[in-house]
């Protein structure tokens, strides 16, 4: 009667040794279909961080190229912004003298030619040569 109750013992365990077998198969197949999945993400984001290198080495070059081009640009404007400055204190002067001189009832009349413009244009700012430009075309109006 004892090897009976061996045997039946033997063949529970082995049933239940077989369920928790199959459950514990069952968890690694999971566990290797996480791993893969897991693995595809990896190299998802590595991908995903290589391309976002590049792009940034893209960027700071064009940020660079565009550097560039302002202090280019920047440097094109000092002589235009000079111009502008001394036309400004030349207009300030010329407003202050015209509102400290005293009024005479006998001025002579205005001048009926416009002054007469210089065709040497060496010396003069950009400024001047398009004032003198814009009075040319006045006149021959």
């Amino acid at each position: 009667m004892l090897p009976i109750i061996f045997d039946s013992l033997l063949i529970l365990l082995l049933i239940a040794g077989s369920v928790g077998g199959w459950r514990l198969y069952k968890k690694i197949l999971a566990l290797q279909t996480l791993n893969q999945d897991f693995q595809r993400s990896l190299r998802a984001f590595d991908e995903t961080s290589r391309q976002t290198a590049e792009t940034l080495a893209l960027l700071d070059a064009k940020a660079k190229e565009v550097q560039t081009l302002m202090e280019t640009s920047a440097a094109g404007v000092e002589p235009v912004r000079q111009d502008l400055l001394f036309l400004c204190q030349r207009a300030e002067s010329l407003a202050d003298a015209l509102m400290h001189t005293p009024k005479k009832n006998n001025t002579p009349p205005p001048l009926q030619a416009p002054f007469p413009t210089p065709k040497d244009v060496k010396g003069r700012s950009y400024a001047e040569r398009e004032l003198s430009d814009l009075m040319e075309q006045r006149r021959v109006s």
